[in-house]
């Protein structure tokens, strides 16, 4: 053995180590083995890849996967309780995880032979393996028809998420699992209020994009039914999708009254339906009816909520509900930046990120709220001036600094890299977003323009040796 892969043995025992004397606490995470180990969560996750080609969290699960076999073949418990004593959250999330792991459900144990290959799924690449890797350009060109290939599979199971039946004909797998999250209309008779009920809105929809088991449509699809006449059964059937949310509010003094429905499309009916009424003054209030939400129409779909997914869904970023109106105001003016780069709507829309970092310095998305306000505003125009595309870098660190689990400062981080000619740092982010955010549409699309355009520069350099 190399000295370079007994040091990755070292490693990956002491992190084993770790993690299995934690095994019975759920709450043990990512966060938690980097904590414990002494390194920052970004050179775990990078040193996994490396080692083993897994994620911090793939490593966790497994391991706890492994002993829960290792209970069930060797010990008299039921399921249940080999379930919490591995740190799963219920036992019906464990026979999940189990299932899909191994192919069989973790009741089948005892009452089948099971033939399990003697292997360490922890073996970490060898020296000599790693030699014979291709260069970071040969990998790149590779990479570009990997991703094609996925891609496809990507929008096939976009378009269908289905598999194809016995006789030959379609069959949906999950169909329910496809939803947009169509925008909230104001009954009020102020249009002012229209930002609440956006932030309403877009709390929904980012908790529902964490599930790793639905496919939510982008907000750019869905943006054009805002003022839409169009039946449900006809926005589904365009956008491609077999449920739709939407939802109504009204403002009575300091009161907002939301009502949300999850729509079937195919019977143009609401299979769920529920009112809210809370006054804008608790921001903890505010997101439990959000998440809260988010987690019923999850249910309705029969969609498996990780502990991990929990906790990004029912986070409070905010306990300031000053900083919150801020914020979801500065985003309405954001969306006319987007549209019509008016620069009243970009300077109101800093002025107010600025005015919410001001009252609560550690408000993750208001840092990447203002990177963004600058990127849409300065992008085309100025293809960056040096000075905003690093204050987008410097800000979007600054959020991952409060929020190390923030999607979309991951890919601020990547676009800037991108831009600034450093692919392999531009990739390692655009991973970390969609791995947060499994429907971060942007992120699959920015990353494939960049395998994209490095693999051409790799097909020109090899024309260019061929001509010398």
């Amino acid at each position: 053995m190399t000295d370079s892969s007994s040091i990755d043995q070292v490693f990956i025992r002491k992190l084993t180590d770790i993690v299995l004397a934690n095994l019975g606490n759920a709450d043990f995470g990512v966060k938690e083995l980097a904590h414990e180990s002494g390194i920052s969560l970004y050179r775990l996750n990078r040193r996994l890849r490396s080692i083993n080609r897994k994620t911090t969290r793939q490593f966790i699960q497994e391991l706890r996967l492994h002993k829960a076999l290792e209970l069930l073949q060797n010990e008299e418990c039921n399921v249940s309780e080999i379930a919490y004593r591995t740190g799963f959250s219920s036992p019906s999330y464990f026979n999940s995880c189990f299932h899909e792991f191994f192919g069989y459900p973790p009741g089948k144990v005892k009452k089948r032979r099971v033939d399990i290959r003697e292997e360490n799924i922890f073996v970490p690449v060898t020296a000599e393996q790693k030699a014979k890797r291709p260069t970071w350009r040969t990998s790149a060109y590779i990479s570009v028809g990997i991703l094609i290939f996925t891609s496809l599979i990507y929008l096939a199971y976009a378009h269908f998420s289905g598999n194809i039946s016995a006789d030959g004909g379609k069959s949906v797998i999950n169909p329910e699992k496809s939803i947009a999250v169509i925008p909230f209309r104001n009954l009020s008779e102020d249009i002012t209020d229209q930002y609440v009920y956006d932030g309403i809105m877009e709390e929904i929809f980012n908790s529902l994009t964490k599930i790793h088991q639905l496919r939510v449509i982008s907000h750019t699809s869905v943006e054009q039914y805002r003022n839409t006449t169009k039946s449900i059964s006809e926005i589904g059937k365009e956008l491609d999708v077999n449920y739709v949310v939407e939802g109504t509010g009204q403002k009575f003094g300091s009161t907002f009254r939301l009502r949300v429905q999850l729509i079937k499309v195919s019977t143009d009916k609401h299979i769920w339906a529920k009112s809210y009424q809370q006054r804008m003054k608790d921001t903890k209030r505010f997101f439990r009816t959000q998440s809260r939400i988010a987690k019923n129409i999850a249910s309705e779909l029969r969609a498996t909520i990780t502990p991990d997914e929990k906790k990004l869904i029912e986070k409070v970023p905010t306990a300031n509900i000053t900083v919150l109106n801020l914020y979801l105001k500065a985003n309405s003016y954001q969306n006319e930046i987007k549209t019509i780069r008016n620069d009243s709507s970009y300077q109101t829309a800093v002025d107010l990120y600025n005015a919410a970092i001001a009252l609560d310095s550690t408000f993750a998305r208001a840092y990447t709220g203002l990177a963004f306000a600058y990127w849409n505003r300065y992008y085309y125009e100025t293809y960056f001036e040096k000075s905003y595309l690093d204050s987008c870098l410097a800000l979007a660190e600054k959020a991952i600094k409060y929020d190390d689990q923030l999607d979309e400062a991951y890919f601020i981080k990547a676009e800037y890299f991108r831009v600034n000619g450093q692919p392999e740092e531009a990739l390692v982010n655009y991973d970390k977003a969609s791995e947060i955010n499994p429907n971060y549409y942007q992120a699959y699309l920015e990353k494939g323009h960049l395998l994209a355009a490095v693999s051409t520069d790799y097909v020109k350099a090899l024309q260019s040796d061929k001509k010398e």
